[in-house]
C-alpha cells in the first residue's frame, strides 16, 4: 500500500522517483493527481500515522528531479482520520485540496509556505451528519474551490467564497 507515480515515455511506463509515502511501512491510499502548467505532477494522498492510529493527508510535488513534501499533514486535528483527498491547482500552480476529516469536508490551500484554511468551518451543510468523498475543481476565472461531496443521502455541490461555504446545490440520490 504505497503511492508511486509513473510516466509513459515512448516505449513504456517509467517510475518518477521513489515512493511518495511519508512514513515507510504505513498504508498509503486514495491518491489524487494534478499537473502544473509545466506538466510537473502534484499528488495528494492519505496515509496511516503509525504513532497515533489515524490517517493523515499529504501533498508532494515533483521538482523535476525529486519529490518535495509541501508542509506537513493537512489535517485539522492530527489524531482524527483525514482521508479521500481531491487536488486541483490554481493558476499560480499552488494546490488546493479538499478532504474529509471526522465526517466533515475541509478545503485547504498551499500559500507557498503553509496550508491555509478556505473558510473558517467545515464545508458540509449539517455538521454532525456524515460527509464523505469530496471531489474538487476550481472556478477557472477566480481560482475558487467548487466541491462535490456526499452528505446524508444527498450529493451536494458547493462553491467556497474564501471566507466560508457559499452557494450550494443538492441532488437527491436514491437506492
Amino acid at each position: 500500500a504505497d503511492v508511486y507515480v509513473k510516466r509513459f515515455i515512448t516505449n513504456g511506463w517509467q517510475p518518477l522517483g521513489n515512493t511518495l509515502d511519508v512514513q515507510a511501512g504505513q498504508s498509503a491510499l486514495n491518491s489524487s493527481i494534478a499537473r502544473t502548467s509545466t506538466n510537473l505532477p502534484v499528488v495528494a494522498w492519505d496515509e496511516a500515522d503509525g504513532s497515533n492510529d489515524s490517517r493523515n493527508v499529504y501533498v508532494k510535488e515533483w521538482s523535476g528531479t525529486a519529490w518535495q513534501l509541501l508542509g506537513g499533514a493537512l489535517d485539522k486535528t492530527l489524531t482524527r482520520d483525514a482521508e479521500n483527498p481531491s487536488i486541483a491547482l490554481r493558476s499560480d500552480n499552488r494546490p488546493t485540496v479538499a478532504f474529509q476529516e471526522a465526517n466533515n469536508i475541509y478545503v485547504r490551500r498551499w500559500s507557498g509556505t503553509a496550508w491555509v484554511d478556505i473558510g473558517s468551518t467545515a464545508l458540509d451543510t449539517t455538521l454532525g451528519k456524515v460527509a464523505l468523498t469530496p471531489s474538487l475543481a476550481l472556478d477557472t476565472s477566480k481560482d475558487k474551490p467548487v466541491v462535490a461531496y456526499a452528505e446524508n443521502g444527498n450529493i451536494l455541490v458547493k462553491k467556497a467564497n474564501g471566507v466560508g461555504a457559499g452557494s450550494s446545490a443538492s441532488i437527491r440520490v436514491s437506492g
